[in-house]
């Protein structure tokens, strides 16, 4: 999935290092190369996970709502079409994105109030409404609801960026790739298939 240009520079930057170096090890070097490629890709899987974790907060929201002590008739008769996001559900359903949640041990359980605040952002937005509206629901209006969640709730909050920077030390040189990745999968995923992810992650 990275392409030829970033590896290229993560070559060089390693590159560099080594010559820089009092000690040189290549094997190790090497290692450290992968494990920096590697980590964008990570980068990657924890993004779309939260995505499709905002999905599932759905159900959260409506059991939450239900309990309250003076219910709406909205609190009685949650609109649950989020939950059934079609792009979510075909994620979920993906063995290789599977594989990568488990290889990478992602599990947003260590801070449930990272996808309350999303959803709660994205709930509060005309464009949520717009989509809870439409009684129709293709795989292209799924991804553009899930756009939305990435570029303009996600991407915006400095709270959740900060947990990337703490838990992906390079953060500032990567997140553009990723976000491309998850742009490139946004608008190539078709039928279930990730056609823009490619496993192994090296391509073109």
């Amino acid at each position: 999935m990275l392409n030829r240009r970033h590896l290229r520079i993560k070559a060089l930057q390693n590159i560099f290092a080594w010559h820089m170096a009092d000690k040189k090890d290549i094997k190790g070097d090497l290692k450290t190369l992968m494990q920096s490629i590697d980590s964008v890709y990570e980068m990657y899987i924890w993004m779309l996970s939260l995505m499709v974790e905002v999905t599932e907060f759905t159900a959260n929201d409506a059991a939450e709502r239900a309990n309250k002590h003076l219910k709406t008739a909205e609190d009685l008769n949650p609109n649950m079409k989020l939950l059934h996001n079609k792009f979510s559900v075909l994620m979920q359903q993906n063995p290789e994105y599977v594989s990568a949640v488990k290889k990478y041990k992602v599990d947003w359980g260590f801070d449930p109030e990272i996808r309350k605040t999303v959803f709660n952002s994205l709930k509060a937005s005309n464009e949520y409404a717009e989509y809870l509206a439409d009684p129709n629901e293709s795989l292209e209006s799924s991804k553009d609801i899930i756009k939305y969640i990435f570029r303009k709730i996600i991407l915006k909050n400095q709270g959740i960026i900060q947990v990337f920077e703490e838990k992906f030390i390079n953060w500032q040189v990567d997140h553009e790739v990723m976000k491309g990745m998850v742009a490139k999968t946004l608008k190539n995923y078709e039928n279930g298939h990730l056609r823009a992810v490619k496993f192994p992650i090296y391509s073109s």
